[in-house]
């Protein structure tokens, strides 16, 4: 039979086995001498502890420990605390002014269309009549590509159409991105250096 560990040993000494595993622990101890052994030092440590009574402190003990934290003052902080705490507070002011300010601009209306002009400028001189201007009639040339899509999508017409709206923004993505050059045909010629 295997010999039993310290722990199961320990367990048996102290009464702490339960059921069949301290009938197991008794019968291997009673036919193993190296186990019966080491039970027997655990009761003899037991028996020792129980003997030995703890040293009593001095009856100034009490007084000298108290006497020896009062002498030792407590370390200052370099700034004392005050500063650190008006520091603190002004860091975080700062800290929720700028919190504030950028949640503001984060959240500003924004005017799609800004009308041109909100005021009409006061006349030095009311006794002279409005000055009219003639509209000039628009030149027959012809426009590139690009500006007639911008004309056209400018123009207000009675049917909305996204697919105009959807081509121009893909033109102006081309653009951006200089994804233009990739649309350029690739011919046979070569460049060479």
């Amino acid at each position: 039979m295997n010999c039993l560990n310290r722990e199961q040993l320990f367990a048996y000494a102290h009464r702490l086995a339960e059921g069949r595993d301290e009938e197991a622990i008794r019968e291997h101890v009673e036919t193993c001498a190296r186990c019966r052994a080491a039970l027997n030092e655990y009761r003899q440590l037991d028996a020792l502890l129980d003997e030995w009574k703890p040293a009593e402190p001095s009856p100034w003990f009490d007084a000298r420990v108290r006497q020896a934290i009062a002498a030792t003052e407590p370390g200052k902080p370099f700034f004392g605390t005050a500063w650190m705490r008006w520091a603190a507070v002004g860091a975080l002011a700062v800290l929720m002014g700028v919190g504030v300010w950028a949640w503001r601009r984060a959240h500003q209306p924004v005017e799609v269309n800004p009308p041109v002009a909100h005021e009409v400028a006061p006349q030095k001189n009311p006794a002279q009549p409005p000055v009219t201007v003639a509209q000039s009639k628009p030149t027959a040339h012809p426009l590139p590509k690009a500006q007639e899509q911008a004309k056209q999508i400018a123009a207000p017409s009675s049917e909305l159409n996204p697919d105009d709206d959807l081509k121009a923004l893909e033109d102006y993505d081309l653009i951006a991105n200089f994804d233009v050059l990739s649309e350029i045909p690739r011919g046979g010629t070569k460049v060479d250096n």
